[in-house]
């Protein structure tokens, strides 16, 4: 009887440290938003200063989010995460015409993807504000740009930058479920696709222990 009580207790003592070390691991998907800079201006102006003539240009200025994360909670106090972005599309509607009186029209699409690398912080569970946090990381993005022109023939060219950055976040979860948060967040990005652009990106989202 004693051995098969230390047995059992010793089985749960395992259980239980699994499950606790368990609930430092989640994953989670935000959807986000951020503006960008209108650059219709300097489009048109590099097309004349190409070609000649005349040239309209117009694009969006809003552009939406997606990311894919995962972390480990080392403690109530500190954990770290990394996460899959992937953006939609600023596309700009071109129509022109040359200085020899053709007329063109076209588009841009240009598009961001990569990973991002964080290291986050948040005050301790006794203080009532646990579900705060700071972040400050990193992140290695891709720019991809397509365009395409239409005159008296069709032009394609696809070209990408590639390049790291760093981030700083603030942000706060809170409990839906047992397992499930729910996550409203602001992040700063510099230097996408290793140029100067930035980003500042507001996002929502869930997030699931295990």
């Amino acid at each position: 009887m004693k051995k098969l009580l230390s047995t059992l207790a010793l089985v749960g003592l395992t259980t239980t440290a699994f499950a606790q070390q368990a609930d430092n691991f989640y994953v989670g998907a935000e959807l986000g938003y951020t503006k960008v800079s209108d650059s219709t201006k300097a489009t048109a102006t590099s097309l004349v200063s190409a070609v000649g003539g005349a040239a309209t240009v117009t694009q969006n200025t809003g552009l939406g989010i997606g990311r894919l994360f995962g972390g480990y909670k080392f403690n109530e106090n500190f954990a770290a995460e990394v996460g899959y972005n992937q953006t939609g599309d600023v596309t700009q509607n071109i129509a022109g015409v040359a200085g020899n009186s053709v007329a063109y029209t076209g588009s841009t699409k240009v598009s961001v993807s990569g990973v991002d690398y964080s290291l986050i912080a948040r005050p301790s569970i006794s203080s009532g504000l646990n579900g705060f946090f700071v972040r400050a990381g990193g992140h290695y993005m891709t720019e991809k740009a397509d365009i395409t022109l239409t005159g008296t023939s069709t032009a394609s060219i696809s070209k990408s930058l590639s390049g790291s950055g760093l981030l700083f976040g603030v942000g706060y979860d809170t409990s839906i479920t047992k397992n499930i948060d729910f996550r409203a967040s602001y992040t700063y990005l510099n230097k996408i696709g290793g140029t100067s652009d930035y980003a500042n990106v507001f996002s929502v989202g869930v997030l699931t222990k295990f």
